[in-house]
């Protein structure tokens, strides 16, 4: 019940502030300016994402998303200035309550520097890179990573797309374990997702996310007022 009055507060929210999409929305950019809704679900049981797009000024824009999954025990927030030549900063916090498979909460926060290089239609490349913090539930103290990601992204012209996503992580320091180790890590995932944009607004699409640690598949439905 608490999950169905936070969908609605946050659907209620975005119809009242969010931009409507007036074209056809480009589900392949993660930083795609749009108002919408995803639902999908996988093998991290079920997802929930919700954004929102607002206008700063002539060359600026505003984009706000909120994502949540495995049953809303993980969660999401990012806020990302973009501006329309394709460059973009963003403010990330992500909770993960099985951090690297395991069960861990962990806690980290990132600010990440965008470039979009390419158009809507064809093939786009968005280079991403990002510095941030972590914590973990059974660490006494804080560590600090990088991290660099290349979104390989095709629209073709009949509403298929495609967006593959490798990224390489690296801690600068380990942090010290309640037990009296120490841990850090260096590791790399890719995330390969495939879907079909219909009625210009509405898409299905299959992602899977390939790591070390915990590989997932899931389908969505993603839906841009």
């Amino acid at each position: 019940m608490k999950t169905l009055k936070l969908a609605a507060l946050i659907t209620t929210a975005l119809i009242s502030t969010g931009s409507f999409a007036a074209e056809k929305v480009n589900f392949a950019n993660p930083y795609s300016l749009y108002s919408g809704l995803s639902i999908g679900y996988g093998d991290n049981d079920a997802s929930f994402s919700a954004q929102f797009d607002a206008k700063i000024s002539d060359n600026w824009s505003m984009l706000g998303i909120y994502k949540g999954d495995d049953n809303f025990g993980d969660y999401a927030f990012s806020l990302s200035s973009i501006n329309s030549n394709g460059f973009g900063v963003t403010l990330a916090y992500d909770f993960d309550k099985h951090h690297k498979g395991e069960l861990v909460k962990a806690e980290e926060a990132e600010i990440r520097v965008h470039y979009a290089k390419g158009s809507d239609q064809g093939f786009m490349f968005l280079p991403e890179l990002a510095i941030g913090g972590y914590k973990q539930a059974n660490a006494s103290g804080k560590g600090n990573y990088g991290s660099v990601t290349a979104n390989l992204i095709y629209n073709a012209s009949n509403g298929v797309w495609l967006n593959v996503a490798p990224e390489y992580k690296y801690s600068f320091s380990d942090i010290e374990l309640n037990d009296g180790g120490h841990r850090g890590f260096s590791d790399w995932d890719v995330t390969a997702s495939i879907g079909y944009t219909f009625k210009d607004k509405h898409s299905i699409s299959y992602s899977y996310q390939y790591d070390a640690n915990d590989n997932l598949s899931t389908i969505t439905y993603s839906y841009g007022f």
